[in-house]
């Protein structure tokens, strides 16, 4: 295991710890389910990707690209299925982060509604950075793996620390109004 997922694990535990609790304040404050499950979505989805940063899959699937690519013979051209590939998984995410972003919640002063939607938005940006880690164009990886900082680490601490940020938001925005309102903290 090498020491950018040492210290990713815990990060990602806060993560998925925050959001649970993030999930259980919502569903107990609000009216309706969607947030709290929406939470636990979100909190579901990094312990999806904690397991799959221990058991190295991101490893597996690209060397079993690589052992596929090159028993194909498509190796020397992998451009051709490569970049197909990473152009339709970034245009579905800009697609789904553009109908996050116009379907934001029209009382724009609701801030757990709007901390959720934005933990939802970076959240699901883990997906095109894990597709670029996996399909390895060197286009990219120049990009991403160039220099003692990686900007591949940079930009997946950013996306971590926003979901933990919009979680001890909601969790702080219930804790005050309950305080507000003499409302006992759960």
């Amino acid at each position: 295991m090498t020491w950018v997922s040492v210290v990713a694990l815990p990060l990602y535990a806060c993560v998925i710890l925050a959001c649970c609790w993030a999930g259980f304040v919502s569903h107990r404050r609000s009216r309706s389910a969607y947030e709290g499950l929406s939470w636990l979505g979100v909190a579901a989805l990094f312990a999806l990707l904690m397991i799959a940063r221990v058991l190295a899959w991101e490893n597996r699937a690209r060397e079993y690209l690589r052992a596929w690519a090159e028993n194909s013979h498509i190796y020397q051209d992998r451009w051709s299925f490569q970049a197909p590939i990473m152009a339709v998984g970034i245009i579905l995410i800009c697609l789904f982060v553009l109908a996050c972003w116009w379907k934001r919640p029209r009382p724009w002063h609701d801030p757990p509604q709007r901390f959720l939607r934005y933990a939802i938005m970076a959240a699901f940006c883990m997906a095109p950075l894990y597709a670029l880690r996996i399909v390895s164009m060197h286009a990219f990886d120049r990009f991403l793996y160039s220099g003692p900082i990686r900007l591949n680490w940079l930009a997946e601490a950013a996306i971590v620390l926003a979901v933990l940020t919009c979680a001890v938001f909601t969790i702080r925005h219930f804790a005050r109004n309950a305080h507000r309102t003499g409302r006992r903290k759960p």
